[in-house]
């Protein structure tokens, strides 16, 4: 019976592979999509598959002539596969055995040497999608494609750049000419696209994807389409720029860019212990029988605009304008209609619109915008287009080229915002610039499902230390109080905290009395946590657990990256953050539900209790195996686990035996599945990474 049970399990999880091996975006398949074998790789095992991949510099040969983008050369050394996933490397090696050549006639390989792979095989037209965590260094993690006539970027993420800030946020989509050696734009980027997410690139896993055929393209985030561009509107905006017409070979890799950090400014503190690394799950490219659909559907986006008299047709109706923002009309200078909006040189023009919004909800913000004044050599006007009082950090994406061009900001709404507010201003350069066609839309995603817990109330807790075994708590209900210690025995509201998630795996945590969040005051070392309103709240109030062992986690930010601990055992000292270096169990906490210390008994009365609040699922993310433990189990009520593809279907189901069972995941693919723990009376759902 159990060998029976193995096979069918076995069975099941193979199904399951080959099922989920769809686009992130697509998992139902409305597409058609079919997987291109020859280039998609897993990256299972150890070792990379020569079959599919060329390593760049291997046996010294070097393909395109491409050496590394200097002052770094591709090492085949950096290129691994470990643990099921390809590490790219960037290190420090000034002692490497550099090319005497020097890139583009100018500059030296020295000091950095990175990787490269790429694919033996080329194709036309499809979906390239990958799961990827950028290096976090001063070095590119990139995927691309290339060919005979054209590149196409997909990204060029950025981990790390000292003069940028938001470099390390920004998903970078471009077009190269190759199509004319010794045309003016030969060589060049002709065409790119600028969004700007929620998150540092290298500090989160998600996954990107490219649609491209011969009349548009469309760009994914987490399965979320962020853009769709046709070959007539890249045209019509800078003509013959549409170059991806022919079959391309994929690229994974690393490169340093020294137009953005020059030779002189690395150092080998840039590439601490073995390097940074660029650490793939997987590379997968479809092909599709379907007809094309072009960007009318545009399946995963709301096409509808949520933003009034977006283009200006009638002058600035539903704007607020505020300085010298005015209206133009002019047909053969506008980029949609024939109206758009006009800011002057030497003072503040500024446009706002309040918009109604959903809480909880990803939203997309787009806008073209030309600045007239600058020269794109060495004179740049910038303009910005910016959201602010949704329930998030305030921001903007600026810009400054002399063509209508579009970005975007990827944001999501607080859990209570209802409206938020768009603009465009000049207000921090005075420059000229003008702004046509907003766009605002919400932003779904057919990849993770939306899971409506049952309605119950939030479960309360108290966060307790490890080692001191004491509670927190704020010392008033007013914005700005520190968080302090407090004893064990501690029973007030005020140290009783409800959890917030966001479905991304981060959380706010929320003061039950005073309704705010905490975070760092500061993103330095010591600083004292602080409550935060809901309304104030950004990625600085966020926070990830770190499982450690016995149910105790390490709480990281999810803007400073560092954990938080008490400064000592004493009552009433302030909760300060330090480096996540900093393991022990002055650093580890516990989430104790107020049930467990505050359980009434009545001889007379018999409850059913809902056991399944109290679930720990680790690891999370999984390899090999998940432990799924419940508190204060009752083993007169069966309680089972069930694991479900994202399309799904049932890949097991098993009983609970005792407080804890576990759940083999070594021959699942990966990717996210939803886990669901259920008793006879109540479910918790909870998303499961498998990597």
């Amino acid at each position: 019976m159990i060998y029976l049970l193995v096979i069918l399990f076995s069975l099941i999880s193979n199904k399951s592979l080959s099922q989920t091996k769809l686009p992130f975006s697509d998992p139902d398949n409305q597409g058609g999509w079919i997987i291109n074998n020859t280039i998609s790789d897993e990256f299972n095992g150890n070792s990379l598959d020569t079959n599919k991949w060329n390593i760049q510099g291997q046996g010294g040969v070097f393909q395109n002539n491409f050496v590394g983008r200097a002052p770094s050369q591709f090492s085949p050394a950096n290129v691994q596969v470990e643990n099921n996933q390809l590490i790219i490397y960037s290190k420090w090696q000034p002692d490497y055995n550099f090319s005497n050549k020097l890139h583009l006639g100018r500059n030296k390989y020295e000091k950095v040497t990175t990787g490269a792979i790429i694919s033996k095989q080329e194709f036309l037209n499809g979906y390239m999608e990958i799961k990827c965590k950028a290096a976090d260094g001063p070095v590119s993690s990139s995927f691309w494609c290339i060919g005979r006539q054209g590149e196409i970027d997909v990204f060029e993420h950025f981990g790390q750049h000292p003069k940028a800030p938001k470099v390390d946020r920004t998903y970078h989509t471009s077009f190269y000419n190759w199509q004319t050696p010794g045309a003016p734009n030969y060589g060049k980027r002709v065409w790119d696209n600028k969004h700007l997410l929620p998150y540092r690139v290298a500090d989160e896993t998600h996954v990107y994807g490219l649609e491209w055929n011969s009349e548009y393209i469309k760009l994914y985030v987490d399965g979320r389409l962020i853009h769709c561009i046709t070959k007539a509107e890249v045209n019509r905006n800078r003509p013959n720029t549409w170059v991806p017409n022919a079959p391309c070979k994929v690229w994974v890799d690393s490169e340093t860019f020294p137009f953005f950090v020059s030779s002189s400014q690395l150092s080998a503190s840039d590439f601490p212990g073995n390097g940074r690394k660029f650490i793939v799950d997987y590379v997968r490219v479809w092909s599709k029988n379907n007809a094309n659909d072009g960007c009318e559907t545009r399946t995963n986006l709301t096409r509808n605009n949520l933003i009034t008299n977006s283009g200006f047709e009638d002058g600035t109706t539903s704007w607020v304008k505020s300085g010298n923002a005015k209206i133009i009309t002019n047909n053969s200078t506008s980029y949609s209609g024939s109206k758009f909006i006009s800011v002057s040189a030497g003072s503040n023009g500024t446009i706002e619109q309040q918009v109604t919004v959903k809480p909880n909800t990803t939203y997309v913000l787009s806008a073209y915008v030309k600045s007239p004044g600058t020269n794109d050599t060495n004179i740049y006007h910038d303009a910005w287009i910016g959201v602010r009082n949704y329930g998030g950090s305030f921001e903007t994406m600026n810009f400054f080229h002399n063509y209508w061009h579009r970005k975007s900001i990827q944001f999501k709404t607080g859990p209570t915002n209802t409206t938020a507010n768009i603009f465009f201003t000049n207000q921090w350069s005075k420059e000229p610039a003008v702004v046509d066609y907003f766009e605002l839309h919400e932003a779904s995603s057919t990849a993770e499902p939306i899971i409506t817990p049952p309605p119950s109330t939030k479960e309360k807790f108290y966060i307790v230390n490890r080692l001191s075994k004491k509670k927190i708590r704020p010392v008033n209900d007013l914005s700005g109080a520190k968080i302090i210690q407090t004893p064990q025995n501690t029973v007030n509201s005020n140290a009783q905290w409800e959890k917030i998630d966001l479905s991304n795996g981060w959380f706010y945590l929320k003061n039950v009395q005073s309704g705010m969040y905490f975070r760092p005051q500061t993103k330095k070392n010591g600083s004292a946590l602080v409550l935060v309103p809901t309304t104030s709240a950004s990625t600085d109030a966020q926070w990830k657990q770190v499982n450690s062992n016995d149910g105790y986690f390490y709480l990281e930010n999810r803007e400073t990256g560092k954990f938080i601990k008490p400064r000592n055992k004493n009552n009433n000292v302030n909760v300060i953050q330090l480096p996540s270096t900093s393991r022990g169990d002055w650093t580890q906490w516990k989430f104790v539900p107020i049930s467990n210390t505050n359980k009434k008994t009545n001889a007379n009365k018999t409850t059913t209790k809902d056991y399944t609040k109290n679930v720990l699922m680790y690891p999370n993310p999984a390899t090999n195996f998940v432990n799924i433990e419940i508190d204060n189990i009752k083993k007169d009520i069966k309680t089972s686990v069930s694991l479900y593809s994202l399309d799904g279907k049932l890949i097991l189901n098993q009983i609970f035996r005792g407080d804890k069972t576990t759940i083999r995941t070594s021959s699942l693919n990966k990717g996210v599945y939803i886990l669901k723990v259920d008793n006879t009376k109540k479910a918790t759902i909870k998303k499961l990474i498998i990597n």
